[in-house]
């Protein structure tokens, strides 16, 4: 917003894995992301290919501690960023950065998702899970249930 005196507008994220996202994400059967905030406000992001999720995870039992550093990504924005945060899905397809970025620019972009079969495109998400940490430091609650169904194609 301009007044935190916070000098970045974004930030974005970088894995190794070319299975973390797009048409190696789909074919791979997809995966898992964690993320942790910690109270100072560090902000660490993990993708597990699917089948290698940490045991703890599966469970519902985290312990990012023990967690491998490959596929992770950390960084620590400007104190007090991030706080009573709140779970959002989108897909914005050739908005102000990824326009702008895309190969060929923001008007091949919009012509090429106005030429592609989006049509059965949609989000398949088996389950968002959240937790929140004890005073144990490696324990975390137990998330409550969500309600579970699939998007409806237009």
């Amino acid at each position: 917003d301009g007044t935190s005196g916070c000098p970045f507008t974004g930030c974005g994220v970088r894995l190794s894995s070319t299975t973390s996202f797009g048409k190696g994400f789909n074919a791979s059967g997809g995966g898992t992301y964690a993320c942790e905030l910690t109270p100072t406000g560090a902000i660490t992001i993990w993708f597990f290919p699917v089948g290698q999720e940490p045991a703890d995870l599966i469970a519902d039992n985290p312990d990012p501690s023990t967690w491998p550093a490959t596929n992770r990504t950390k960084f620590n924005p400007c104190p007090g960023q991030f706080a009573d945060l709140q779970i959002v899905l989108n897909t914005t397809l050739c908005g102000d950065w990824s326009g702008n970025v895309y190969p060929g620019g923001m008007e091949k972009c919009v012509n090429d998702v106005r030429a592609s079969n989006l049509a059965n495109a949609y989000w398949s998400i088996n389950y968002i899970k959240a937790y929140v940490r004890t005073t144990t430091l490696n324990t975390a609650t137990r998330p409550a249930p969500l309600q579970r169904g699939r998007p409806s194609l237009r």
